[in-house]
């Protein structure tokens, strides 16, 4: 535990480094002929994106921990929603939740209790150890309960103050994309699916028939 809370420590100050050092955003235009059209993405921007989120070093890694309790799905691109996993990360001092980025590009629902993309935006959703799929309050629950702060939600447990912590919840779900400023879902679901389009032909079309099996 303490080679790997070191080589987290290191890995984090590498992330900021690179963070810093990071130019203003240069766009690439990628381009598909077999559809033909064009698309653009701000590479800068993605980068800076997934360091400081930490795709890319530590929180990716403490994902990974084979002895999780939970596996929690949120959304990297929520800003107020990444300061509760925040301060989640900061208490999971046993590595006993997993967190799972749903915004990443190689999320995969298959390994996540095949929660859609689609269905991690709309509510949160949380797998448990023995596989079963929980959502909306209960993730919290459960979450809070795993890293010693079980509560804090330990109230919305009574019947009544539960259907009025979920109704809360359902609200503030359904205006999520709204409050924090970014653009529908829908033109979000658009954009991500035209990006992973536009990946998927150009590793396509970067290997040949001895180096890729499709």
């Amino acid at each position: 535990m303490k080679n790997f809370a070191e080589t987290n420590a290191k890995l984090s100050i590498l992330t900021m480094r690179a963070y810093v050092m990071i130019p203003k955003p240069v766009k690439l235009k990628l381009e598909c002929s077999k559809h033909r059209c064009q698309f653009q993405i701000t590479i800068m921007n993605f980068v800076r994106g997934a360091l400081r989120r930490n795709v890319l070093s530590v929180r990716w890694l403490s994902g990974q921990s084979s002895k999780w309790k939970v596996n929690m799905l949120y959304d990297s691109e929520c800003p107020l929603c990444m300061h509760e996993i925040r301060f989640l990360e900061a208490r999971n001092k046993a590595g006993l939740v997993k967190f799972t980025d749903i915004s990443h590009p190689d999320y995969n629902p298959g390994e996540n209790g095949s929660v859609s993309y689609e269905e991690g935006m709309k509510r949160i959703h949380a797998v448990m150890e023995d596989g079963q799929v929980i959502s909306g309050v209960e993730v919290f629950r459960k979450v809070y309960e795993t890293v010693g702060l079980g509560w804090v939600w330990a109230v919305t447990q009574i019947p009544g103050i539960a259907w009025l912590a979920e109704g809360g919840y359902r609200v503030w779900a359904g205006w999520r994309m709204k409050i924090t400023g970014r653009e529908e879902l829908e033109e979000i679901f658009k954009k991500r699916t035209k990006l992973l389009e536009v990946m998927k032909d150009r590793d396509r079309d970067q290997c040949n028939d001895k180096e890729c099996k499709m």
